[in-house]
This record gives structure tokens, C-alpha cells and sequence, in this order.
């Protein structure tokens, strides 16, 4: 127990607090969901959603702080391997035996038990890759070396496409072209890059289903088919608008409480944020991420570990761009992508991933701190 708490003093407590705070606001518009639902006559799923979402934050809670404090880092990378082959099994066998929900192939549903391989997939693969560029970074600038990468990533991006979730397959190669350009590359394997990422959009869009096509052409005019296609953009759109600096307060939100806004619990989530705690709330959850992510990033700078590097930043890269993409996409920036955002919205595998990788960084950020590969620490 003293051991436990010992290590337990190592976290970084604003990176844990802040995720903590997170965590609170997305069960508090979830309850706003759920006493809506009640006065209009009781809607069970709301209610429902919201009791499973308090269960994923206690069980991520536990990962978070049980998972960092009895895990050590070399653990994490001696299995980053391992796990990297189970995801990649387990996006296969979902194509096989998984079930469709809302035109992906990418659940196992057991009764009332979803779970989605692709969230733990790209965890998987942000370790898997920083394993890889431990030993690998410095010979990148080889384009042996580099296409082994665009291997790896092209094996789980292929396999989420043939879902077809171009959402998910957008963040795999978002960070892969992030975390290889941190490395420093020539300008040839840019170019290189360049190209594959063209082939590969080319690829996906002859894979898109009908319905992802619509959200791209939506997305470059909303007003093309405004009860059709373009009925979410703009019922989100309004949403957010409506909200003005204080919000209309929990459970008084016209778009979120009547149900005009589709998917309100899951991509639309800050749209729901935005209408009921305003500007105020929406900044709040910015600012909330702008920390964790700052936390992670200046932990990667004063580690002294190439596999604590790559992986810190590349769980810093993983959430940045989910959480661009969804904020984006609920303000008419970015296509419609039925990406969550984490640590907010509802579901069970996005919110356990997510804390999965929270655990990952602070036991990283434990053993910097008790290992001494920081001369000082905050």
C-alpha cells in the first residue's frame, strides 16, 4: 500500500484533474439529457445512457489511477507489439463477426454490450509505433524505413476502411503523418508521403458508402439538401449559436431537450454544450483539453526515453485531432465523421480508450519523475 501510494504522488495532478473535470461535464450534459427526458414523460434510453456513462467513468477512473500506479513503462513497451497484433485480429474478426450500427461494421454487440476494436486500436498503434520509432527514428530518413511505417499503418487503415469508417481511418493517418514528420524527413519522402495520402484518399472514397459521400458534399454546402442531408450540420450549427455566452441552462436546451439535433449524446455532444452552458462551458472544455495536452507535450520534451517521447507525443497528436475533428465538425469546419469526443460524449469504448491512454502517460510520467530522467519536474 505504501509502494501504491508512493507512486500515487508521482502523477501529474493537473493532467488528472483536468481529465477528472472533463469527465464531470460530460456526465452533466448527459443528466441534463436524462431530466429532459423525465419531464417529457420519461425517455429510458436517456436515463439509461446516463447511468451507463457514470459506470465507464468510475471503471476509467480505476484504469487511470490503479492501472499508472501498478504498471511499469517497460511493460507498456515490451507489450506494445502484442497489443498491436490483438487490435489488428480483432478489426478483422469485427469484419467477419461484428455487427453493423449506424452503417459501420465495427461493433461486437453482446445483448447490451457494444464493443467498438477501433478505439483500442489506435492506442495500440500509437505504442506499437513508438516502439517501432525507438528503434527505427534514426534511420527514417531511409525510405526502407519509412514505408515499414506506412506498412503498419496502411494494415489497420485498411481494415478500418473496409468497415467503412473513414472517420477512424482519418485519425490513423493523421498521426502516423504527424508522428514521422516530428521525426524529420527528406523532402523526396514528403513528396513520397504527399502522393500515398492522395492514393489512399482516392482509395477510401471509392470505399465510401453513399450516405459518408453526402456528408462530404454537405460539408462544402450545407444548404444542399437542408432537411435531408444537411439537416444535422445545421441543427448543430443552431445549437451552438442558440447558446450565447451563459446557455440556456442544463435541461433547457430547445435543440438538445426536443430532440432536433440527431446523435446528441455521441457526435454532437458539444453542440448540446455549447446550447446549454454557452460560450462559457464550450471554452471551458477547450481549455480543459488545451491543458492535458500541453501536459503531455511538455512531458515529451524533458523525457529522456525515445519510447516515452514518441508515445506522448503521439497520445497528444491522437486526441488533438479527435478533438479538432468533432469541435469542427459540430461548427461546420470539418465533414460530419461520427467521431466522439473523448472523455465527453457517450459510449463505453471511446471512454475507456481514452482513459487507457491517460493511464499510459501518467505511468510514463511516474517513471520519469522516479527513474530521474528529468533533472526537474513539475
Amino acid at each position: 500500500m505504501q509502494w501504491f501510494l508512493m507512486r500515487l504522488k508521482l502523477f501529474d495532478w493537473w493532467l488528472m484533474a483536468s481529465s477528472l473535470l472533463l469527465m464531470l461535464m460530460g456526465l452533466l450534459v448527459l443528466w441534463s439529457m436524462s431530466v429532459g427526458a423525465s419531464a417529457q414523460g420519461g425517455d429510458s434510453i436517456a436515463q439509461t445512457r446516463f447511468f451507463h456513462q457514470s459506470l465507464y467513468a468510475v471503471a476509467g477512473i480505476a484504469i487511470i489511477v490503479v492501472g499508472a500506479a501498478l504498471l511499469d513503462m517497460r511493460t507498456i513497451e515490451h507489450g506494445s507489439i502484442p497489443v498491436f497484433i490483438i487490435t489488428v485480429l480483432l478489426l478483422g474478426a469485427v469484419l467477419v463477426s461484428g455487427s453493423v450500427v449506424r452503417g459501420t461494421k465495427g461493433w461486437f454487440v453482446w445483448q447490451s454490450l457494444n464493443l467498438q476494436p477501433v478505439e483500442f486500436a489506435k492506442v495500440g498503434f500509437i505504442l506499437f509505433f513508438a516502439a517501432l520509432l525507438k528503434r527505427w527514428a534514426r534511420r527514417l530518413k531511409e525510405l526502407r524505413a519509412l514505408m515499414l511505417t506506412a506498412t503498419a499503418m496502411m494494415v489497420v487503415g485498411g481494415l478500418v476502411l473496409l468497415q467503412p469508417d473513414f472517420g477512424s481511418f482519418f485519425i490513423f493517418l493523421a498521426v502516423w503523418v504527424a508522428m514521422v514528420l516530428t521525426i524529420g524527413l527528406k523532402r523526396s519522402h514528403v513528396v513520397t508521403m504527399l502522393l500515398l495520402t492522395v492514393v489512399l484518399s482516392v482509395v477510401a472514397w471509392q470505399l465510401f458508402a453513399p450516405y459518408q459521400r453526402d456528408r462530404l458534399l454537405v460539408f462544402l454546402n450545407p444548404n444542399i439538401d437542408p432537411l435531408g442531408r444537411g439537416y444535422q450540420l445545421r441543427q448543430a450549427m443552431i445549437a451552438v449559436g442558440s447558446g450565447q455566452w451563459l446557455g440556456k441552462g442544463l435541461g433547457a436546451g430547445s435543440q438538445n431537450q426536443l430532440q432536433f439535433l440527431p446523435e446528441r449524446q455521441t457526435d454532437f455532444l458539444f453542440a448540446v454544450i455549447a446550447e446549454e452552458m454557452g460560450f462559457i462551458g464550450a471554452g471551458l472544455v477547450i481549455v480543459l483539453w488545451a491543458v492535458v495536452l500541453l501536459r503531455l507535450l511538455y512531458w515529451s520534451s524533458v523525457v529522456q526515453d525515445d519510447f516515452a517521447l514518441f508515445a506522448l507525443v503521439g497520445l497528444a497528436i491522437l486526441l488533438f485531432v479527435e478533438i479538432s475533428v468533432v469541435i469542427g465538425m459540430n461548427v461546420g469546419l470539418f465533414p460530419i465523421t461520427g467521431l466522439s469526443l473523448p472523455l465527453l460524449s457517450y459510449g463505453g469504448s471511446s471512454f475507456i480508450a481514452t482513459a487507457m491512454a491517460l493511464m499510459i502517460a501518467q505511468s510514463i510520467i511516474i517513471e520519469a519523475k522516479r527513474s530521474g530522467w528529468v533533472r526537474k519536474y513539475q
